[in-house]
């Protein structure tokens, strides 16, 4: 999962966006949403800053895009056991 605020769309087939409240102080701190994004929805994923965000093709030859608001770091790539 990364952790930034990109909206994201698939262009191509779909794919599963999931996004998840790493704010310690908010109410919904550790709860996660998920939806299925394809190329016929008519809108894009926005996630907010605070929550990490992940995603998995479901189709082959899927296509998609995000925005993000940081240059790629390797240091702060990680992972998230959930």
């Amino acid at each position: 999962m990364s952790i930034s605020a990109p909206p994201f769309t698939c262009l191509v087939k779909e794919i599963l966006g999931v996004v998840l409240d790493l704010r310690r102080n908010s109410k919904t701190f550790g709860k996660y949403y998920s939806l299925i994004i394809s190329d016929k929805s008519e809108y894009s994923f926005y996630v907010p800053e605070g929550f990490a965000h992940g995603f998995c093709t479901l189709s082959d030859d899927c296509h998609f895009i995000y925005k993000v608001d940081e240059y790629y770091s390797v240091e702060h790539n990680c992972g998230i056991q959930w």
